[in-house]
């Protein structure tokens, strides 16, 4: 049955709270210049190369959060994860298997839009408004739409990278920006008509998005190759105790390293 959360589609940063975004923004600069950074502060080695190849949708899938329409999608479309080695390694011991967290996630163009279909199997579903948006289920999707084929990729954000994060159980706010180009946003960063929709059902929840590619300045229909990371976030009990955290490609330090990313034509 359809969550009504899931008309959150219409939902934009704009209508956040702003007390919340300031405090997201204090926790996130305060957690970097601390000494004790959580989020790696010794960098990770880049991950060996793994693509995914977006399926040609026939017709544009209604964004309900129903996904029956997905199944025919071809394999080399999907982001699987499920393993082990795709779990950030301190946050390992938090990982319980694939009933805990893991996820299937599809994705397609139509016209001038990319959709992502989500099945995500997590136990526990928590998400707090008020909280960082890392530290609740959501998912965190990357692009470095500067990538060039034969081009060693660029170590920073260039002005084409994007974080993105769909936080379908958030009741406030189904998506945000959080690093664009070399600015740090915690709102749409410019991004229009992203709509997101979920549906829970025992084990997890399933949802879908729709990211119109104008948002990028593209275009030119023809397929290319862009730079494009995966990576989930499962908080069990609290906000302050981040839970499971795990990334397609195997690759972390996705939030400030774009020669991570894997890449997805």
């Amino acid at each position: 049955m359809a969550n009504s959360a899931g008309r959150g589609a219409v939902r934009t940063p704009e209508r956040r709270d702003r007390r919340a975004a300031a405090a997201l923004v204090g926790i996130l600069v305060t957690a970097w210049l601390g000494a004790g950074v959580a989020w790696g502060a010794e960098e990770t080695a880049p991950p060996g190369p793994v693509a995914l190849v977006a399926a040609a949708l026939s017709e544009a899938p209604a964004v309900d959060g129903d996904l029956t329409e997905w199944q025919a999608v071809e394999q080399s479309a999907v982001a699987s994860m499920n393993r082990a080695a795709q779990v950030l390694p301190d946050r390992l011991p938090r990982w319980a298997g694939p009933d805990d967290l893991s996820a299937e996630i599809r994705l397609g163009v139509h016209g001038d839009d990319l959709y992502l279909a989500a099945r995500v199997e997590d136990d526990q579903l928590f998400h707090d408004p008020d909280a960082p948006y890392w530290n609740g289920d959501s998912l965190e999707v990357f692009f470095d739409f500067d990538r060039e084929a034969g081009v060693a990729p660029p170590h920073s954000y260039t002005p084409g990278c994007m974080q993105l994060f769909l936080m379908p159980l958030n009741p406030d706010l189904a998506w945000s920006v959080v690093f664009r180009g070399e600015g740090m946003y915690f709102g749409d960063a410019g991004m229009r008509d992203v709509t997101v929709a979920h549906r829970v059902r025992d084990g997890g929840y399933d949802f879908e998005a729709r990211v119109p590619l104008a948002n990028f300045g593209v275009s030119d229909r023809r397929a290319r190759e862009i730079g494009f990371a995966l990576a989930l976030n499962d908080a069990d009990t609290e906000p302050t105790v981040p839970g499971t955290y795990m990334s397609w490609n195997e690759g972390f330090d996705l939030w400030r390293f774009p020669d991570h990313f894997g890449t997805l034509t």
